[in-house]
């Protein structure tokens, strides 16, 4: 037997092992919940909190965007309030709504008093 053929149950095994290393779903047809949607495609640049780099600073005499709004902006961009948002054809409807159901909580707790 090829010194390759008799290590490759060892090579088998240790990448099943180390794949199941990690809690977090790699790939997003398999991410459930609007966390991990969220932290795969909008993270990079809405960091922890939603609103992004240009909306932490947004007037907050104004209300924060609705889960409607947000479900837009997700689909189709903004060409007018938010150029840089890009559109994510590939979302189906249930992880659009997952994503701005997550995207609201974090408004929400961000609207929040310290304490």
């Amino acid at each position: 037997m090829s010194r390759i053929g008799s290590r490759w149950p060892l090579l088998l095994l240790t990448t099943l092992l180390l794949t199941g290393c990690d809690d977090q779903p790699s790939m997003p047809a398999m991410m459930k919940t609007g966390g991990e949607l969220y932290n795969y495609y909008c993270r990079n640049c809405h960091k922890l909190r939603g609103p992004g780099e240009l909306m932490e600073t947004r007037d907050r005499s104004q209300p924060p965007l609705k889960q409607h709004e947000i479900m837009l902006l997700i689909e189709y961009g903004s060409p007018l309030r938010h150029l840089d948002q890009p559109k994510f054809p590939e979302l189906s409807p249930e992880q659009i709504d997952l994503i701005a159901s997550h995207v609201s909580k974090l408004q929400r707790d961000a609207e929040q008093p310290a304490q």
